[in-house]
């Protein structure tokens, strides 16, 4: 649970498109590891209500930066 402050914050600059474009997919900014991210959040945010309230900030921005006329960015809002 001590990581997540910086899951979150790794998560928080893949979605501001702070990497390099190389990474994008279709406009989505590396869905792969944003749907790897999401998976380990939620089990370590997983029965734990004050770890969860520290990602449903970017968990917010992440779903609402989803294009879902992208098939990829489907996989990650499914996640």
């Amino acid at each position: 649970r001590k990581f997540v402050p910086s899951l979150v914050g790794i998560l928080r600059q893949v979605i501001e498109h702070k990497l390099h474009p190389d990474f994008d997919y279709h406009h989505v900014p590396a869905p792969w590891l944003q749907v790897k991210l999401l998976r380990v959040l939620g089990v370590l945010c997983r029965g734990d209500e004050a770890t969860s309230a520290q990602v449903w900030e970017v968990l917010k921005k992440v779903l609402q930066r989803c294009d879902s006329t992208v098939t990829i960015a489907h996989a990650v809002t499914y996640e």
